[in-house]
């Protein structure tokens, strides 16, 4: 709970407001959303279609799916402003998890589940999403954060991409100085800094942050964009906040599931 209230104070402190904030002797009004320009999913490996919420989750009555959507971003870690959000193919193993930089993931085969959770709108600022990847194995799993880790490390500085309708360009760029603490180990622990700017210089360009852990048979990734190139303190608190909750999930999953101690 009081990481929880601890990421919607660092987001009101900046303007970035998500939610209504209160002390012991008035409440503040929420504050509305901020919008911005987001076309970065498409690049990130995750394509535009299908983005809409579904009605209703009627996955959960996968035991697999249940214990999946215990790990990924929750509605209980938002403000009343924002709503985290199940997308039509947000299930789907026809969606690949690890599509990062074009880079080859042979562990896509070996997964069983995913849930991809989506916080609308959209076009939010901050932009939170989270992937949470179920493998055959801990091998597989284990095979599937080197695998990213890889690519990531041999992704070229600068790129290019598009779907069509909008063109990208995104540049490899180091890592933010972020707080650790709470996070799995290092060596289960990729993070990728990525700053998207569209080629005809509309939109403002943004940078888009990717942490991935893992804990036996299960990967967790957490996407978070802020609203410039620049992380500020908030955007480092709210991931670390966000990330380590993250952890924190997936040390409570039962060994049963994760296959690990």
């Amino acid at each position: 709970m009081k990481q929880r209230a601890a990421y919607a104070v660092a987001v009101a402190a900046v303007a970035l407001a998500l939610a209504s904030c209160g002390s012991a002797t008035s409440a503040q009004q929420p504050v509305p959303v901020s919008s911005a320009w987001r076309p970065a999913l498409f690049a990130e490996g995750y394509g535009p279609t299908g983005l809409g919420p579904s009605p209703s989750d009627s996955t959960l009555a996968d035991p697999d799916q249940s214990r999946l959507a215990a790990v990924g971003i929750q509605q209980a870690d938002l403000p009343s402003t924002l709503t985290a959000s199940l997308p039509a193919d947000g299930t789907s193993l026809g969606v690949a998890s690890l599509a990062y930089c074009n880079g080859t993931f042979a562990s896509e085969s070996a997964r069983v589940a995913r849930r991809h959770t989506v916080v609308l709108p959209s076009s939010s600022v901050p932009g939170v999403a989270s992937e949470v990847v179920y493998y055959r194995t801990v091998q597989d799993a284990t095979i599937a954060l080197s695998e990213l880790r890889t690519v990531a490390e041999q992704c070229p500085a600068h790129r290019t991409s598009t779907n069509g309708s909008t063109s990208l360009t995104l540049d490899v760029v180091p890592v933010p100085d972020l707080d650790t603490t709470g996070l799995v180990p290092d060596d289960r622990r990729v993070v990728v800094a990525t700053t998207v700017a569209s080629t005809d210089g509309s939109g403002t360009p943004y940078l888009l942050l990717r942490v991935w852990q893992q804990r036996g048979r299960v990967l967790a990734g957490l996407l978070y964009s802020g609203a410039t190139t620049q992380f500020t303190d908030s955007d480092r608190s709210n991931v670390h906040l966000l990330a380590s909750e993250v952890a924190s999930r997936l040390d409570a999953l039962p060994t049963s599931f994760t296959g690990s101690a």
